[in-house]
């Protein structure tokens, strides 16, 4: 059954895969156009961070920042 809850910062398959989604990121996309947030901007109060697992897998991550009560963006994603 897949679940998806509050991502673990603590959590070593989290950092993994957050590593290689900035590491592609950073291989793959002008400097400049680089809009990935890293553990300091998923940290933040604003924004909400998620992983989706299955059973002891993880399967991806994303986060949302709160832009306004009733709007918000779609940040880092990885599956």
């Amino acid at each position: 059954m897949r679940i998806i809850r509050l991502a673990n910062f603590d959590d070593n398959r989290v950092k993994a895969l957050l590593t290689r989604h900035l590491e592609g990121m950073h291989a793959n996309t002008p400097a400049d156009h680089v809009f990935a947030l890293d553990w300091s901007g998923l940290q933040k109060p604003e924004i909400t961070f998620y992983a989706l697992w299955e059973g002891d897998d993880l399967l991806g991550f994303g986060a949302l920042k709160e832009l306004d009560p009733r709007a918000g963006e779609i940040k880092s994603m990885r599956t």
